[in-house]
């Protein structure tokens, strides 16, 4: 099992318009092979960003990465520019295996 996370840095008057999208975002996760769960966190807020992590639950690797090529995928990406204004700095894509 495989934890993938992407911590998106967003500036804080921003913040909870960026918790809204995903809120309201079809994702098109539940309908993937190998998915498992998701959840979104929020960091406390630094001087000038607040870290939203996007946490997904992969049963393996492969079916990650099938996702990533997946049709599914480029819909629920289809509209992530329109939310650039709201990054601090870049977001950064983190991998970890579940070991416990």
């Amino acid at each position: 099992m495989i934890v993938v996370m992407n911590k998106f840095n967003i500036k804080n008057e921003f913040v909870d318009e960026f918790i809204e999208r995903w809120k309201n975002r079809n994702s098109y996760l539940s309908s993937v092979d190998g998915f498992v769960e998701f959840h979104l966190l929020k960091a406390s807020p630094e001087t000038n960003y607040c870290v939203v992590s996007s946490f997904v639950k992969w049963q393996n690797f492969k079916s990650f990465e099938n996702w990533t090529k997946s049709n599914e995928f480029k819909k629920a990406h289809a509209n992530a520019g329109e939310t650039a204004h709201m990054h601090f700095k870049n977001a950064n894509l983190e991998i970890y295996e579940v070991v416990i």
